[in-house]
């Protein structure tokens, strides 16, 4: 089922709740990363962008516990999405699949594995997309918590 009306009213409630005029709330598809984000257009993005995005990372929070809560449903079984303000995210999932293009080509070049840095699950699974119709590299995430990250791993004579 699909939550889009739900979800535009929680996260216009919410975002206007703290006093910030929301101009447009704007549904886009990223079929090949597996992820609905809500682009929230405002005047005032930076309250939600400023201090490493953490306000914006709040609202993702608080509007996915709202809808569990009004859906009786767990956030795994609703459709993966997420709220975006002044294009942070969007910013954000570019430069991703930028550094998995670059990343990849280096472990072809030095035909070597290539760690990433620890990465949150979302960006986990833009390296992991990106990546996946590339026939000589393989990714794979390792660790545990925060320290968990992908290995871009080239899938061909590795020497040693």
């Amino acid at each position: 089922m699909d939550y889009e009306k739900e979800i535009t009213t929680i996260t216009h409630d919410l975002i206007t709740s703290l006093g910030v005029t929301v101009i447009e709330i704007k549904r886009i598809d990223h079929k090949n990363i597996g992820v609905i984000r809500y682009a929230v257009s405002t005047s005032d993005a930076y309250v939600f962008t400023s201090t490493n995005a953490q306000g914006l990372s709040s609202v993702n929070i608080l509007v996915k516990r709202i809808l569990e809560q009004q859906t009786g449903k767990p956030h795994y079984e609703l459709n993966h999405f997420m709220v975006d303000i002044g294009d942070f995210y969007a910013r954000h999932i570019e430069q991703l699949r930028a550094k998995a293009v670059i990343v990849a080509d280096r472990a072809r070049s030095f035909r070597r594995d290539v760690p990433l840095e620890p990465m949150l699950p979302y960006e986990r699974l833009i390296v992991h997309t990106v990546l996946s119709q590339e026939r000589d590299i393989k990714t794979e995430s390792m660790g545990i918590g925060k320290d968990r990250h992908v290995i871009v791993k080239f899938q061909g004579e590795i020497f040693s």
